[in-house]
Formats: C-alpha cells, sequence, structure tokens
C-alpha cells in the first residue's frame, strides 16, 4: 500500500508486534541462497572479527580487528592488503571505519580523531583533524562523521549526533541528542552499521531513535520510517530518570543494526533482552518477515551482516565462522548420494579459517511479491512538512 504521492514526502510507521514469529519457510520465500565467496588465507590475509566489508569495482575491501583492509578480487584471492597502524602522521591508532569515493581510501581513526586519506595502493595522501567517532561516509558534500554520543560541547552549541565536514569551513552538525547520552556508545558483536547505502542514496539511524533518516543535500536529515519496538525513544527534553530508566531496562531494544536496504524494502536485526530477532519491512510497511533464525532451510548458521556495493544487485549477506561449518558439516547425515550444500561449502573452504560470506539473493527484487498482511501490523502514514 503506497502511502500518498510523489509530490508529498511521506514517512511510514510502522509498529513490530511482540508475539510474532516467522519460520524458515517465510524466510525461504523471500531469499534463496546464491553463493559463498571463501577469502583466500595467507599469512597476509588471516581475518578476525569483520567489521566493515565493502565491494568497490570488483574488488572486496575488508576491515577486521586486525587493523588491517585486506583487499580479494571478485572470486575471494588475496592480492593485497593496507596497514598503517602506528602513532605517525599517515598513521592510524584506531581503524574504527572506512570508506572508498573516486578510488580513495578514507579511513576514520575514531580514537585520535583523524580522518587519513591513501589511494586504493596505500599510499598516504594527506590527513585531517575531526572529531572522535565511529562512522564515515564520503559524500561529494564532504566527509560524514557518526559520532553517536561522544561529543560534549562546552561553547553553547548542541550536541549532535552527525557531523558534515568540508574542506575549509566548520564542521555542521545533525540530530541533537539529550545531554545525560554524552559519552555512552552502544555496539554489539556485528558491525555498527551507521550509513546504508542504495545506490546513490544513503541513509542513516541513531540509537533511542526510532526514525531511519534519508540524508540530503547538502546537509539535512529527512525521516523516511519509523519502526516502533517497545518504547524506547529518548528525546532532547527527557529527565536523567527517564534516561536512566531505559537505560537501565535490559530487555530495552536500543538500536538497530545489519541493515541493509533495496530501494522498496529494508532488513534489519535488533535485540530485545537476548533474543535477536530479524525483519524485512517494505518502506510503505508491510511487514513480510519478523522472527529468530538460527539457520537457513540448509542448516547454514544465519548471521545477516551489512556490507556496501557498487553493483547493482545487491545481496544480503551472512558471515560465517569456517570451524562452525565444519563442525556442522560432520554432524550431518552422509547417507544422501548427493552432497548437501553444506557439505558442498564444507569442502570448498577446506581448512581455511577465514570467516565465509555466505550470500542470499531477494526474492523481492525478481518477481512481485503479494504479501498478506498481518492485523498485527499497523501502518500510519504520516504527511512530513517541507521548510
Amino acid at each position: 500500500m503506497a502511502c500518498g504521492g510523489h509530490d508529498t514526502e511521506q514517512m511510514t510507521i510502522v509498529d513490530i508486534p511482540e508475539d510474532r514469529q516467522d519460520g524458515i519457510e517465510v524466510f525461504d520465500s523471500l531469499f534463496q541462497y546464491s553463493h559463498i565467496l571463501k577469502l583466500q588465507e595467507s599469512e597476509q590475509s588471516v581475518l578476525g572479527n569483520i567489521t566493515k566489508l565493502k565491494i568497490y569495482r570488483k574488488k572486496v575491501y575488508v576491515a577486521s580487528n586486525e587493523r588491517k583492509i585486506v583487499i580479494f578480487d571478485d572470486k575471494g584471492f588475496f592480492l593485497s592488503s593496507i596497514e598503517h597502524a602506528g602513532n605517525a602522521n599517515n598513521e592510524y591508532i584506531s581503524l574504527s571505519d572506512f570508506d572508498i569515493f573516486n578510488d580513495t581510501l578514507f579511513v576514520l581513526d575514531g580514537q585520535k580523531g583523524n580522518i587519513l586519506k591513501y589511494d586504493l595502493e596505500g599510499n598516504f595522501l594527506g590527513s585531517m583533524n575531526a572529531l572522535m567517532a565511529y562512522g564515515i561516509k564520503k559524500l561529494p558534500e564532504g566527509e560524514l562523521l557518526y559520532t553517536g554520543f561522544g561529543k560534549a560541547n562546552n561553547d553553547g552549541r548542541v550536541n549532535s549526533s552527525l557531523y558534515l565536514y568540508r574542506e575549509g569551513k566548520e564542521p555542521v552538525g545533525q540530530h541533537e541528542f539529550n545531554k545525560f547520552l554524552i559519552g555512552r556508545r552502544f555496539a554489539n558483536q556485528y558491525n555498527p552499521n551507521c550509513f546504508i547505502s542504495d545506490g546513490n542514496e544513503v541513509f542513516t539511524h541513531f540509537p533511542f531513535d526510532s526514525k531511519i533518516y534519508k540524508i540530503k543535500s547538502p546537509f539535512a536529515l529527512a525521516p523516511v520510517a519509523e519502526i516502533n519496538i517497545m518504547d524506547r525513544d529518548i528525546s532532547v527534553e527527557d529527565t536523567k530518570d527517564r534516561v536512566d530508566q531505559l537505560l537501565d531496562n535490559t530487555d530495552v531494544t536500543r538500536c538497530i543494526f545489519s541493515v541493509t536496504k533495496w530501494k522498496d524494502h529494508m532488513f534489519f536485526r535488533y535485540y530485545k533482552g537476548d533474543t535477536l530477532y530479524n525483519v524485512l519491512m517494505s518502506m510503505d510497511g508491510d511487514l513480510l518477515f519478523v522472527g529468530i533464525l538460527f539457520s537457513d532451510s540448509n542448516g547454514l548458521s544465519f548471521v545477516a551482516t551489512a556490507y556496501e556495493t557498487d553493483e547493482a544487485n545487491q545481496k544480503l549477506l551472512s558471515i560465517v565462522d569456517a570451524s562452525w561449518i565444519r563442525s556442522r558439516a560432520q554432524r550431518e547425515s552422509s547417507d544422501n548420494a548427493e552432497p548437501s550444500i553444506l557439505q558442498k561449502i564444507n569442502q570448498e573452504i577446506g581448512e581455511s579459517n577465514n570467516p565465509v560470506l555466505i550470500f542470499y539473493t531477494p526474492l523481492i527484487l525478481h518477481y512481485v511479491l503479494i504479501a498478506v498482511r498481518s492485523q498485527m501490523t499497523a501502518i500510519h502514514c504520516v504527511p512530513l512538512h517541507k521548510g
């Protein structure tokens, strides 16, 4: 159901039902296993926990907790690595995030508060001082930094979660946050996924804020969806008691993550307490999947992780430990004449310990899906006033 015409901006509000639990068969009707990418393991390409993955011009750039960016070709063969950890002017203490724009690599050192630029061979091009942050997105207008709640201003300015840096100009902030959240960061074992790319459009979201925002040129935030998961929003005006109450409640969802967007649909994950939920929704407000999903119908562990790509056919990505695949394949019965997909993957990865990239094709992009709307789903269309 469309929420209005194209001339007026609209925001869709979706209430996530607490008792909905879709099964594997629903997931299989929406996503289909496509292929894996085995990342070659060598002395130079050993990967730890993957914190960022970007496909750019048929090369796969992977950052991990090893403080380096490892580059593979589109078949998974190791090409090179870029590693400049250290205290020198051309080095970073922490590799918090990176982006690639016009063949230039932008590395965010969130601990030092620095943006470093390299060419794609790893040669240093320059740097600029910035805020301590943990997310970066290079736009034509400048460098966009996601600071979360990490910046406290003592000069009368508001505390903002997002800043735009432009050469020779003062940084501009957006999304004021409550002063009682200063210094807090909400992370999980998955990449923070501060920015969501969908073609040429960029979106963002924040902890304790139900809205998804489109970043509009030159620098403005336009809410396009509100995803209500319990009462979890913290406004600028909220008291310390209200903030502390939400922070102390372990059942409250802090943020969504692992967000992947395909024009009219969006996938994301969130925690409620210790339970991890997966959601696929349309940008019109239909909830196509809501549920806990530990593995797919092939027996593959499902660990959805956001990634960026310049390819038109973005897929859903799950990153799985190679050791888990080996262990699961050994327990699976081998009585069938034809090896299962799990066993084939196990044979393909061999003794490699690098994480395995498992890609799923979103079927919603290949045919018109007629979805039966649940009566539990509340959809509201809210016109946004321009100006």
